[in-house]
């Protein structure tokens, strides 16, 4: 983390905040190459946690991020929820992890894009679905129309998948694709968890279609009645 905070202050220190709109980090030491990290060999300094991705916040007019750390993130939800309402204009958001590394931020974090991140149409992030998320939809926002492709990598995941591919539906009813990083190069040793993981967002991809169509016939109902 040493690492990625010093950058990330002298980022901070050199760049204007009114003008940066496009922002790419690579956290990977020099010389390494995309493969996953065997347990226990994670270099410490550069996994990516909530303190040098806050310092980022001031930069309000980014449209395109994306931020890569072979060691991983160790992100909360209130990081992600703070990080969704500092840059409103985003369109592209990726934080792209080649860790096994569990994160912090769950399902729930999605929210914080649905409410600040209207233009948002590319999302790339590790979240933990794993919590139950049947009955959460307490504060739901309004849906967000424009995200188009969703990619959770290797995400921790349980079941049911079907609540889970409602969760996602029901704040992004766009959603063309929702994919994993379970074919890219340095996965082909995942673990048999990981698998496991990839085959059941494979299913909450096959369910969304079908979510999607159906909420969008109830939309269409209800602005019918609502003409009539």
């Amino acid at each position: 983390m040493q690492e990625t905070f010093r950058f990330c202050s002298a980022l901070s220190a050199s760049c204007s905040e009114v003008s940066l709109i496009s922002l790419a980090i690579d956290t990977f030491p020099a010389g390494s190459n995309c493969v996953a990290l065997p347990g226990g060999t994670v270099e410490e300094s550069f996994i990516i946690c909530n303190e040098p991705i806050r310092i980022l916040f001031p930069f309000g007019n980014l449209t395109f991020v994306s931020v890569t750390s072979r060691a991983g993130f160790d992100l909360d939800n209130a990081t992600i929820q703070d990080m969704a309402a500092a840059w409103p204009h985003v369109e592209t958001l990726v934080l792209q992890s080649y860790s096994e590394r569990r994160t912090q931020n769950t399902l729930i974090c999605l929210y914080a894009f649905a409410r600040h991140c209207p233009e948002l149409k590319i999302l790339h992030l590790v979240l933990d679905a794993t919590p139950v998320v049947l009955g959460i939809d307490m504060g739901r926002p309004s849906p967000q129309r424009r995200l188009k492709s969703l990619n959770v990598a290797q995400s921790p995941i349980s079941k049911p998948t079907l609540a889970v591919a409602r969760f996602i539906s029901a704040i992004f009813p766009s959603l063309e694709d929702l994919s994993t990083d379970g074919g890219i190069v340095g996965w082909s040793e995942q673990t048999d968890e990981r698998q496991v993981f990839v085959k059941r967002w494979g299913k909450v991809s096959a369910h969304l279609p079908e979510l999607i169509a159906i909420r969008a016939e109830e939309r269409a109902r209800a602005q019918a009645e609502l003409g009539t």
